[in-house]
């Protein structure tokens, strides 16, 4: 028998892993540490984009407490405001009759904040009613 033939066979009482053995379980191993970076880089990206999602809500909201905290008669719409950089500030104001007596007696203000992402522009909009005080 020639020494190659001899080291092929394995007898049964050897223990230990063949190089092809070591090698799928390193192939397999890289596979899955792949997956969890591929996975993690998306956790990272999901959390950027709804950090920015909760910055807009934040905003949004501080401008409507400003809004409601102000007089009825004052309220416009303004232009265009940047915020913290990244965010763009923008409200709408639209005058409804609600008693029906021909007199606006309320306001529909849309609160949209913009700012750029991955893809394109994301926006949030907010929406509300202040009425003015009809009852004296």
């Amino acid at each position: 028998m020639s020494r190659e033939s001899e080291n092929a066979t394995r007898e049964p009482n050897q223990k230990g892993f063949t190089l092809i053995e070591v090698l799928m379980a390193m192939a397999i191993f890289a596979i899955g540490i792949l997956a969890v970076g591929s996975m993690q880089i998306a956790a990272m990206n999901g959390g950027a984009s709804a950090r920015r999602s909760t910055d807009a809500a934040t905003i949004a909201q501080d401008q409507i407490e400003k809004i409601i905290a102000g007089n009825y008669d004052d309220l416009a719409a303004p232009a265009d405001a940047v915020v913290n950089g990244r965010y763009s500030l923008n409200y709408s104001v639209a005058e409804q009759d609600l008693n029906g007596d021909g007199d606006n007696d309320a306001k529909n203000v849309t609160v949209t904040v913009t700012w750029p992402d991955k893809g394109g522009d994301r926006s949030f909009n907010l929406d509300f009613t202040k009425v003015l005080n009809i009852n004296g």
